[in-house]
Order: C-alpha cells, then sequence, then structure tokens
C-alpha cells in the first residue's frame, strides 16, 4: 500500500514572499508574474489557444477547491465557470478544443470522475466516468484518442494499469503498463506518445522516464537529473521542462530541468525562487511559467513566476522534413515579430500568421524556398492584443511557434 506524501497547511505566508524576492544571478532569471486570484497546490492545468488554465487544488487550509481561473498572457488572470465538486490531484487533458479533467481526490477520496470545459460555453458537464478511481493519473491524447495510466487507487495502492477511452467508454489497455507503478508523475502527450516522469512509486520519488506508444509497450527515455514526485511537467512540443516537486521525504525541490527533441540527456535550469511541489507550469511562446504549489514551510502560493527564453519555439505536427521554425524576438511584443526558420533542403513552404480561432491574418512566405536558414519579420501594428502563431508548412507537416501581441 501506498500512502501520499501528506501537503501541510500554510503558516508563514510571508516566507514565500521573501523567498520569491532572491532571486538567482545569472544569464537565467526567474521575474515574478501575475499572480492567480487565491493560493493553490495539486491543481489541475492544461494549455489551450495560448491560455493556461488551472482548476480545483488545495488552498491555504488544506481545503479541496472547485474554483478555476486561466491566464492570458496578454490580459492576465480570469475566472472560470467552477467545477461540480471540489477536486485535487485531477489530470487535465486536451482534446478537440475542449479540457478534460480526470480522476483526482474529492472530499470523499480517490476518483474516477470525468469532467469536459467548453471554453467556448464556459460550462463543465459530466463525461464517463473512468473504469478505475485514479489520483494523479499519468495522461494525454495519441491520434485523437484519451489514455491514462498509473496513478494511486482507493486506499492508496499504486496502479500500473491503463486506461483507454474508445467508442464512448473508458476500456482497461493491457498493452501498457508502468515499471514500476506510480502516481503524482509529470505526463504529457509528445510526438504520438504519451510520456510519464518520475512520481512516487513504493519506495519513494522516482527518476525514471517511460514513454508509450499505442499498440507497443513502455520503453525507457532519459531519466529525470533528480528523483521526484509531485512535479510540473510544461512543454511546447520540442522543448520539454520538469518543476519542482518532492525529492525526499519532507524535501520539496526548487530544481528545474530542460529536455530538447533530439537531445541524449536533460539539462539544468536556474532554480526556482522558491522551492514548490504540485505547482502548475506551462510553455507560453518561448516563456516557462510556473504557478502556485505548496513550498518548504508548507506555505502554498498564489504567485506565479516566468523565465523567459527557456522554449526553442517550435511544436510540430509531423516535422516538416527536419524543419525548424523559432521565434527571434521580442515577446511578448508590440509591433514586430522576428522569425528564423532553417529548411534542410528545397521545399515549398508557406509562413503564414494566425489567431486564436485559426484565422490566417498573414502570409509572409509563400512558394519555393532554398535549403538553409531564412528569415521573416512580421509586423503586428493594428491588430488586437492576444495570442498569435507563426505556422511554417511544407509538404511534409508543420511546425508551430505561439507568441502574444500586447497592447
Amino acid at each position: 500500500m501506498f500512502s501520499l506524501p501528506c501537503r501541510p497547511a500554510a503558516r508563514l505566508v510571508a516566507v514565500g514572499v521573501l523567498l520569491l524576492a532572491a532571486v538567482p544571478a545569472g544569464a537565467q532569471t526567474w521575474e515574478a508574474a501575475p499572480p492567480m486570484s487565491v493560493p493553490r497546490s495539486d491543481a489541475a492545468w492544461a494549455v489551450l489557444d495560448g491560455r493556461l488554465y488551472v482548476m480545483g487544488g488545495r488552498s491555504s487550509g488544506g481545503m479541496i477547491l472547485r474554483s478555476a481561473e486561466v491566464y492570458d498572457p496578454a490580459t492576465g488572470w480570469a475566472a472560470i465557470a467552477e467545477l461540480s465538486r471540489p477536486r485535487a490531484e485531477a489530470r487535465a487533458i486536451v482534446l478537440d478544443g475542449a479540457i478534460y479533467l480526470l480522476g483526482g481526490r474529492d472530499p470523499g477520496g480517490a476518483s474516477d470522475d470525468v469532467d469536459v470545459y467548453r471554453p467556448d460555453l464556459n460550462r463543465w458537464d459530466s463525461a464517463e466516468s473512468l473504469d478505475d478511481e485514479r489520483i494523479g493519473v499519468g495522461a494525454g491524447v495519441v491520434g485523437g484518442q484519451m489514455y491514462v495510466i498509473g496513478g494511486a487507487g482507493r486506499g492508496g495502492t499504486l496502479l500500473s494499469s491503463a486506461e483507454r477511452f474508445e467508442n464512448g467508454d473508458w476500456e482497461p489497455y493491457p498493452t501498457w503498463s508502468l515499471s514500476p507503478p506510480r502516481a503524482l508523475a509529470g505526463s504529457a502527450s509528445l510526438g504520438g506518445a504519451v510520456v510519464v516522469a518520475g512520481g512516487f512509486g513504493g519506495a519513494g520519488p522516482l527518476a525514471s522516464v517511460e514513454r508509450f506508444v499505442p499498440g507497443q509497450p513502455g520503453a525507457w527515455r532519459p531519466p529525470l537529473r533528480r528523483a521526484r514526485g509531485g512535479l510540473a511537467r510544461a512543454t511546447d512540443g520540442p522543448t520539454h521542462c520538469a518543476v519542482g516537486g518532492r525529492a525526499g521525504a519532507n524535501g520539496r525541490t526548487d530544481a528545474v530541468e530542460r529536455l530538447r527533441s533530439g537531445a541524449g540527456a536533460r539539462t539544468a535550469l536556474a532554480p526556482l525562487p522558491a522551492a514548490r511541489e504540485g505547482a502548475a507550469a506551462a510553455v507560453l511562446g518561448a516563456d516557462l511559467y510556473v504557478a502556485g504549489g505548496a513550498g518548504e514551510f508548507g506555505t502554498v502560493f498564489a504567485t506565479m513566476v516566468r523565465l523567459t527564453g527557456v522554449a526553442v519555439g517550435s511544436e510540430s505536427g509531423p516535422e516538416a522534413a527536419g524543419a525548424v521554425l523559432a521565434l527571434a524576438g521580442p515577446n511578448p511584443t508590440r509591433g514586430a515579430v522576428r522569425l528564423h526558420y532553417t529548411l534542410p533542403t528545397p521545399a515549398e513552404a508557406r509562413l503564414s500568421i494566425v489567431d486564436v480561432q485559426g484565422r490566417e491574418v498573414a502570409v509572409l512566405v509563400q512558394g519555393s524556398a532554398a535549403a538553409g536558414p531564412h528569415a521573416a519579420t512580421w509586423d503586428a501594428w493594428g491588430l488586437p492584443a492576444g495570442v498569435y502563431a507563426a505556422r511554417l508548412t511544407t509538404t511534409a507537416g508543420t511546425a508551430v511557434v505561439r507568441f502574444v501581441v500586447a497592447r
């Protein structure tokens, strides 16, 4: 049996403020960003249309929350519809423009509930429940299908099993099995697979990382530099970050590490201004945002911090024949945006700008392009503030980089 690490009630809230001010010196510097409306840890979170959605979690007093909010880099935080019931240690994934909230813990214990949030309606609806109750499950979407794996069931039993949503119902998916079983790992949908990193196993925090492709058993990936559970995982596609967590019996960590696609090892980034477990994290544009979480003294944070220039700035469908698209800056911008892209071979290429609704607002490049590096500039003057994306399309696929226009 497994007992998830307890989260002490908050105390000495001022400590969180003092720690936040202790930003390390050097090339990478964490900056203060707008705080959430309430302190929360162990919340579910998801990125949709360039915005960070944070849902439920625990308050400073340990109460499980129903409230939810969204962060837009252009406009700040705003409240959204409350959850149908309080939920912590749930996981959220995005499919077809909606956010699915999976399992977690409600005031009665482990939950198998699934709820779906539709941003256009600002409404939560109930969906088909999981087969098993799961706290801190790994989750992702591959090929338009939702998968969950692992987590802790009722009574704290660690799970290795997986489920897939198919034909309107959740069904066991025996092809996948975690080794070892774990809960409160970092998970993400990456390159046609679900990747599960770290988490708490029966003997404590784990460093191992497993990659799951439909129809195949799990495969090992480069391990985390530091074993940890309760970590946050953030990705834009080619850049994967593991943030904070608990590295020992009582020790929360400020460690942040990054793995870029094609690299064989992870690299350390600037440590967080304060150690955090159960935070929410997202890559928006080229920047890494970390919100909430619980600190070393049990303090639950409302604060959010940002580390700029973390991501390579692109994400891909099938990779565009090895093409690379990157944002050269600035981000956010009030005027011009500079883009760099590289083609490994001559190709027909189209570079365009789209808004959050997917509407094309400008075409920068259209036609045959030579192999090698290229540059383009787009002037955002006259367009409303918000999140936009540059999209590079070749015959082999699409690469995308998001950025923010501020006014």
